[in-house]
């Protein structure tokens, strides 16, 4: 048994050291064996000190449970690395589909409704006209009807709901239109694994990639991100309900020539640990970290 290497689980046919037979561990190479399993430091087995064996059945409990943190890790490392979604080319098309209706046309909290009525006063009508900001919760408070939920509602949509509420007070088929007098800024959240997590506001006007959102958060961290478990989740005015992506997005990835383009209220995770459940993690993350609407998470 010459030219084995030192400290290294060489298979013998000898018969274990009586230290690991009793299950006990040395200390750090002591008198010329191994610290964990008795084996000798130079690259010959002494003949009057045998040595235990990797497949010997009466290797010790602990040094079994030794043996398998390695795999174990080896094993965590090699799947949290790997892709869990579709490649960011093969999936931008599916994603910019969705939510196609102008989502700056979408009421978000900060926006400053305008509500103007078509009142004659000569005949005893009410004249409600009245602006009203949109709160952080995504509601409002509005003369003559009360509380009223309007985030993720464009605002055609909210004055069809609050029709019916305000032919209570102005008698059948009220006149009335809601607009937006001012809008705040439109934003979108890139959270996780980047150098500057938090909200990014949009460009006026103007179209944001998920790639140049990376980069106006500060990059993203490579040691610890797994870019190939990115999660992406956005709001459908269209469907009144979320959609989630979990994405491939690699570096390998940012030179291809469809890209994934970001709307208002974009969600981005760059996970520094694999995405299992993504449900679990809009639970988390949207309903209890981020400042959405409830109209956006219900």
């Amino acid at each position: 048994m010459t030219g084995a290497r030192p400290c290294q689980g060489a298979i013998s046919q000898v018969r274990p050291h009586p230290r690991l037979r009793e299950g006990r561990i040395h200390g750090p190479c002591e008198g010329g064996y191994c610290a964990s399993v008795g084996w000798p430091r130079s690259g010959r087995v002494s003949k009057s000190r045998p040595v235990g064996t990797m497949f010997d059945p009466l290797l010790s409990p602990q040094m079994m449970k030794l043996l398998r943190i390695p795999f174990l890790a080896w094993a965590l490392l090699a799947a949290c690395a790997s892709p869990r979604g579709p490649a960011l080319p093969d999936i931008a098309f599916e994603i910019n589909a969705v939510g196609g209706l102008a989502a700056r046309d979408v009421i978000a909290p900060g926006d400053l409704l305008a509500m103007q009525f078509a009142a004659n006063i000569e005949l005893g009508q009410l004249d409600l006209s009245q602006q009203a900001l949109v709160q952080r919760d995504g509601t409002l408070t509005l003369m003559g009807v009360g509380v009223v939920s309007a985030a993720g509602l464009t605002p055609g949509e909210l004055t069809e709901k609050l029709s019916g509420r305000y032919t209570d007070v102005l008698g059948p088929n009220p006149l009335f239109a809601v607009t937006i007098a001012k809008q705040a800024p439109r934003m979108v959240h890139i959270m996780g694994s980047v150098g500057r997590p938090g909200p990014l506001p949009l460009p006026p006007e103007q179209s944001m990639t998920l790639i140049q959102a990376f980069a106006d958060a500060g990059g993203v961290a490579s040691q610890r991100s797994y870019l190939g478990n990115t999660l992406l989740v956005r709001w459908n005015p269209e469907a009144k309900s979320y959609a989630s992506w979990v994405i491939d997005a690699r570096q390998r990835w940012w030179g291809a020539s469809e890209m994934v383009l970001l709307r208002p209220g974009d969600v981005v995770y760059v996970p520094d640990t694999p995405v299992v459940e993504v449900n679990t993690w809009i639970d988390v993350w949207m309903r209890n970290m981020i400042p959405f609407p409830r109209v956006f998470v219900n």
